[in-house]
């Protein structure tokens, strides 16, 4: 098991890099770029291998006539239920254009109701990604100095693109708790964070980064064999998933 603080020293120790960090000599080795590389190291794992920990859950509670939901880390949505005080159920989902269909006007012209639909939702093109969130958005808007004064309501406000995030319809007719199923990315901000990768393979983790430092100097060879010791430690991990559904599907046929 290692935290961010602890991979970032030894990542810089075993690749020489210690122009990625600063005061290494007082043995502080505080982050001045292997932090990024760390992180895009852990996306070349979540890309190449699924882990148990790469399904998740993300809860909230709508508030009244809310449509929409930002979402950080995610990559992709499985499912979507509702629970309130009725029951727990699950929305159906759209595509943006068929959703647009169903609901020809803007979600703030529409009438309240259960959730039923959910969809994906865009980010703004690029050079009119404006506002930092949906807040910043309708702030402008009722300031009086939008970047545009229709149909605004549905786009993805989010300047850092580390979000995505879905719509649905109608707009909530109050408190509902909203389950996002979907794959999300690993993440490591805080020098004592920590994620499945550097709880079980750690050492996995500073392999990726030293691939991608490789691959940023395009050192082919290298990046290929970094890559190749990953995959090798990979085929353990997805045994083990697959074993997983096997036993699952044998309790099942036996159930």
């Amino acid at each position: 098991m290692a935290d961010l603080q602890t991979l970032r020293k030894e990542f810089v120790e075993e690749s020489g890099r210690y122009d990625l960090v600063s005061d290494y000599e007082g043995g502080n080795y505080a982050n001045n770029g292997a932090d990024a590389i760390i992180q895009a190291g852990l996306k070349i794992l979540d890309s190449l291998q699924e882990t148990p920990d790469s399904r998740r859950d993300y809860k909230f509670n709508t508030t009244s006539l809310q449509y929409k939901q930002q979402i950080a880390n995610l990559r992709f949505v499985e499912e979507v239920w509702a629970y309130n005080s009725d029951g727990r159920y699950k929305l159906d989902q759209l595509t943006i254009t068929e959703m647009k269909n169903k609901y020809e006007d803007v979600p703030s012209m529409l009438d309240s109701g259960a959730p039923l639909y959910y969809s994906h939702i865009l980010r703004l093109a690029p050079g009119q990604n404006l506002y930092a969130n949906h807040a910043a958005m309708v702030a402008a808007v009722a300031a009086g100095t939008p970047a545009f004064t229709m149909d605004y309501e549905t786009a993805l406000a989010d300047s850092d693109f580390s979000h995505s995030g879905i719509a649905w319809n109608p707009p909530a007719d109050g408190i509902y708790t909203l389950t996002v199923t979907g794959m999300f990315w690993s993440v490591l901000t805080a020098d004592d964070g920590v994620c499945w990768w550097s709880v079980h393979y750690p050492d996995l983790v500073k392999l990726a980064a030293r691939a991608i430092i490789e691959k940023k100097y395009r050192n082919f060879g290298g990046y290929q064999e970094f890559k190749q010791m990953i995959m090798d430690e990979l085929r353990g991990i997805d045994l083990d998933l697959v074993r997983e559904d096997i036993n699952f599907a044998g309790n099942q046929r036996k159930g």
